[in-house]
């Protein structure tokens, strides 16, 4: 989908883990022309840096967009959605939005920190940071009350197993200078341990048939 220099581009979405998987999920990219190169900061900045002449690559924003229900609107009216940062694309080539699965566990008294990631993964796994003093058991207690019910609405290769939870010490995870948690950062921290997790409790799809469309 397009309007004037700016694309809304179709993101494969089979899954959003939290049960409305029903919204068309586009992300926003600039495109070049001789109309917006005049007066577009981005392109200016390019042109500047290499010397390069255009036409030049497309600007990937990295916000992701839902258009209006109504057909009649869905043309101009446009939703935020979240940041593609927000999403983990599992070994079978699907997206899935991880926003509302860690939000639901940080609404957890004894989570003070939560990432789900699971890139080129067959399923996913939660990283986990407790508050300090919270006991061992609570770890299946936040899955029984958490997750459990988030997989009972997601599809089945979204679903967060009971192992698939990496505990990490409290104050681990990377905070950026707002406080909140850098997942970029605290995956690239926590690299090994997550291999070791697929290692140890497995790497498995859990959708229907075979990864990437296969049955046989």
């Amino acid at each position: 989908m397009e309007h004037s220099d700016i694309e809304f581009r179709p993101v494969q979405m089979a899954d959003s883990a939290d049960g409305v998987d029903s919204e068309k999920i586009y992300e926003m990219v600039h495109v070049w022309s001789p109309k917006n190169g005049r007066y577009s900061t981005h392109f200016a900045r390019e042109r500047a840096m290499t010397g390069l002449e255009p036409p030049y690559e497309d600007f990937h924003v990295g916000d992701l967009w839902t258009p209006h229900p109504d057909p009649k609107k869905s043309g101009y009216v446009w939703k935020f959605a979240g940041r593609i940062d927000d999403l983990i694309t599992l070994g079978a080539g699907l997206n899935v939005r991880t926003a509302a699965i860690e939000e639901a566990l940080l609404a957890h008294d004894q989570v003070q920190g939560a990432i789900m990631v699971g890139n080129k993964h067959l399923q996913p796994l939660i990283v986990l940071e407790l508050v300090p003093g919270a006991p061992p058991e609570a770890v299946h207690e936040i899955w029984k009350s958490v997750l459990e019910p988030l997989n009972a609405k997601a599809q089945s290769h979204a679903r967060v197993a009971s192992t698939h939870m990496l505990v990490v010490p409290a104050g681990g995870l990377v905070r950026t200078p707002k406080g909140t948690v850098s997942k970029v950062k605290s995956e690239r921290k926590f690299s090994k341990e997550i291999e070791e997790a697929y290692q140890r409790f497995g790497d498995v799809w859990q959708g229907e048939g075979r990864p990437n469309g296969k049955t046989s």
